[in-house]
């Protein structure tokens, strides 16, 4: 069986320290899903008369609600200890802070991320008809160790680039073409990501189906005891002739 605890380890472990700076690595214990939020509604406000960054908080909605769902509905599974999701939160907003300076690979970004929490299944839904299935939270684990694996690579990107250019975060005309090409091969590999997603879900959705079966199952075999016992009590009851 695959052990949920080691696939969340290792997806933490993706974030290496030698690509955070030290008060990112300090922020990875601490971080909150109201981070993201306030920092995409700061970024909003800032870019209010730009067309292509307005509606950036409704894009990503789906994906920050899918990562909290998760969370929420892995702590009701019996004897099992809640997921720290700070280092989640934390990476997620580490990328669209890296992105920003990048208007328009921002917005590409973000587009990939709505798109990661379109193809995400409603895991809640299934916790709360089977809450102690323990294989969902591998399906759960393995989510979240994509879309940790997701925006650390992302991360970098946009970070080696922003050395690149002297730590401006501006595209200089001499590394745009370098970049593109580098932003074309990641987005080249989007659809492998998507398809990952896609498969997590199959996963759960067959174990949320193999979990209706063994309710199924159960509920028979209580039915078959009950009636069982209740024709034992009648032979029992019935008077005896002779």
């Amino acid at each position: 069986m695959v052990d949920s605890k080691k696939l969340w380890t290792d997806a933490i472990s993706m974030i290496s320290s030698k690509d955070l700076s030290a008060e990112e690595v300090a922020y990875l214990s601490r971080a909150r899903r109201e981070d993201v939020l306030e920092d995409i509604k700061k970024f909003e406000t800032q870019h209010a008369s730009s067309s292509i960054i307005r509606g950036v908080s409704k894009q990503i909605s789906p994906l920050l609600d899918c990562i909290w769902s998760y969370a929420a509905a892995i702590d009701v599974i019996a004897n099992t200890q809640p997921m720290p999701l700070s280092p989640v939160w934390a990476i997620v907003r580490m990328v669209l802070q890296a992105a920003r300076a990048f208007e328009e690979y921002f917005t590409k970004l973000v587009a990939m991320l709505e798109r990661i929490g379109d193809v995400l299944p409603r895991f809640d839904l299934y916790i709360q008809m089977f809450p102690t299935h323990q294989n969902l939270v591998v399906g759960v684990s393995r989510i979240y160790a994509d879309i940790i694996q997701f925006c650390v690579k992302a991360k970098r990107i946009f970070s080696v680039e922003a050395q690149t250019n002297n730590k401006k975060f501006k595209l200089g005309s001499s590394s745009k073409v370098s970049f593109k090409v580098t932003w074309v091969d990641f987005e080249a590999q989007f659809g492998k990501v998507l398809d990952a997603f896609r498969e997590h879900k199959a996963y759960i959705e067959d174990e949320a189906k193999a979990a209706a079966m063994n309710d199924i199952l159960t509920r028979l075999q209580m039915l078959q005891v009950h009636a069982e016992g209740q024709y034992s009590v009648h032979i029992m009851s019935r008077p005896k002739h002779g």
